[in-house]
């Protein structure tokens, strides 16, 4: 089989039909002569044998004219989703940037006040520090208050 290296690709072209009529008669001459290269011809012959069972059946009639018309149905139904998502987004987009522009000019106008009335922290830290100093009550009185 050593001596056979060399036939391989030109056996693979012949078994392929991609050689000329001389380079034939040469493949043929040499596969009377070498039963490992007839045994490659043979698993080769039965492999394709195998994969043409295979093959598919011949197309239906209209088959792929009816593929096509749902593939373009299809198609047609995720651009009008997408069209709609669309106009949902600039609708939103539009609202937010009218609402942002109406308070930058109320602002502006002073329609709107320009500082928030707060307390004062004094008044707070204030009334914080007597809620944290009141004195505790008594046990009894604590249980008065819950009848």
């Amino acid at each position: 089989m050593s001596a056979c290296r060399r036939w391989q690709d030109r056996l693979g072209a012949w078994f392929d039909g991609e050689v000329s009529p001389l380079e034939a008669a040469e493949v043929r001459a040499h596969l009377i002569d070498c039963p490992g290269c007839r045994a490659q011809v043979a698993a080769w012959r039965r492999q394709r044998e195998d994969l043409g069972l295979l093959q598919p059946g011949p197309v239906p009639d209209g088959l792929v004219e009816r593929m096509a018309l749902r593939f373009e149905a299809g198609l047609a139904a995720e651009v009008r989703g997408l069209d709609r998502a669309l106009r949902l987004w600039t609708a939103a987009a539009a609202v937010l940037l009218l609402a942002g522009l109406g308070l930058l000019l109320a602002g502006r106008n002073g329609l709107l006040p320009r500082e928030v009335a707060a307390s004062p922290p004094r008044d707070l830290d204030r009334a914080v520090s007597e809620i944290l100093n009141r004195p505790e009550p008594a046990p009894a009185e604590a249980s008065e208050g819950r009848r």
